[in-house]
């Protein structure tokens, strides 16, 4: 069994202006900080620390990572890609894709970003990382983002990436999952920290 530890890097400047971002690389604002050094003394020990390349993802790796142990980067931990959606808010997206919005709003998981990625993309990405640490007995600490976290709940807790938008994680948060070789326990999810 492993132990996955999974983070949502703190607020960053972006999450501030409520717009959409994945790949945009804003950093931590000050609440931001302050939520993860809250989260850091709930951190258990740790064997191995990963960490999405992203800044906002890696200054909530530095600040927690009280083993210093080394952080290795994934690109298969980054946020979904928006693609033109990126930095716009939900009304000017409406205004500058109406006819994307009605699909999007559909929840299809194959529906894809312009320019961007779909769920099912990003669930590709999650596996490709989350399966090479199955057969392990070791404890993994993951910085990451909330559509990594949803997919990861989604495919590993009820078997689909179809389930993706059941999960809700808040910035700055740890759930802990227990993951077997051909099934997952949830310990506890979005404990955060604000």
């Amino acid at each position: 069994m492993a132990k996955i530890i999974l983070i949502r890097h703190g607020e960053s400047f972006l999450n501030q202006k409520k717009v959409y971002f994945g790949h945009s690389d804003p950093k931590l604002t000050s609440k931001g900080i302050s939520q993860i050094e809250n989260l850091k003394n709930s951190i258990p020990l740790y064997d191995y620390i990963f960490s999405s390349p992203s800044i906002r993802a890696l200054e909530t790796a530095r600040l927690l990572n009280i083993e210093n142990k080394p952080i290795v980067t994934d690109s298969n931990l980054m946020e979904i890609n928006f693609g033109n959606f990126e930095g716009l808010c939900f009304d000017e997206i409406s205004t500058l894709y109406p006819q994307e919005i009605v699909l999007w709003k559909n929840h299809n998981i194959n529906y894809k970003f312009p320019e961007g990625e779909s769920i099912w993309d990003l669930g590709k990405r999650c596996e490709c990382f989350f399966d090479k640490l199955k057969t392990s007995n070791e404890t993994f600490l993951i910085i990451t983002h909330s559509g990594i976290i949803n997919s990861f709940l989604s495919l590993y807790l009820t078997g689909t990436i179809n389930n993706f938008w059941n999960f809700q994680c808040s910035l700055g948060s740890m759930s802990t999952i227990e993951l077997y070789a051909s099934f997952a326990i949830l310990k506890n999810f979005s404990l955060s920290f604000e």
